[in-house]
């Protein structure tokens, strides 16, 4: 009976208990890790932040043309709401056509899947200006 009233509650606050004995096993946890995608706070996953290795994708750039990486005068400059950190060992910066060419990438690998992550990742990009169409 306790475990009926307890599932009944927490699906009225929002939590779906898998079974019975899932719920009595909760009863022994000392910590719950939550991601931070917005999946439990919103309903749906965001795209909060992005890192990425500048030195990577710059060779990139360099190896293949990317509509929009050598930026033209009055050309269409790359912009994102999203927040990028630039990692590795070399130079911490983060030119804006190295950031456009990740997120193309990105954006067009993703493209392809079904999984709610990427679908997450492309409709975070419908909104970015200077990426090229998919």
């Amino acid at each position: 009976m306790a475990v009926m009233v307890a599932t009944s509650v927490a699906a009225k606050r929002g939590c779906l208990v898998k079974s019975a004995s899932a719920l009595e096993s909760s009863a022994r946890l000392r910590a719950i890790v939550l991601d931070k995608t917005g999946t439990v706070t919103e309903g749906a996953p965001t795209v909060q932040a992005a890192a990425c290795i500048p030195e990577a994708i710059q060779d990139l750039v360099d190896r293949f043309p990317f509509p929009g990486c050598n930026p033209t005068p009055g050309g269409q400059r790359f912009l994102s709401s999203i927040p990028m950190t630039p990692m590795g060992t070399g130079n911490l910066s983060m030119p804006s056509h190295v950031e456009a060419l990740f997120w193309w990438l990105l954006q067009t690998l993703e493209s392809a899947s079904n999984h709610p992550v990427a679908k997450c990742i492309v409709a975070s990009l419908e909104d970015a200006q200077g990426l090229p169409s998919l």
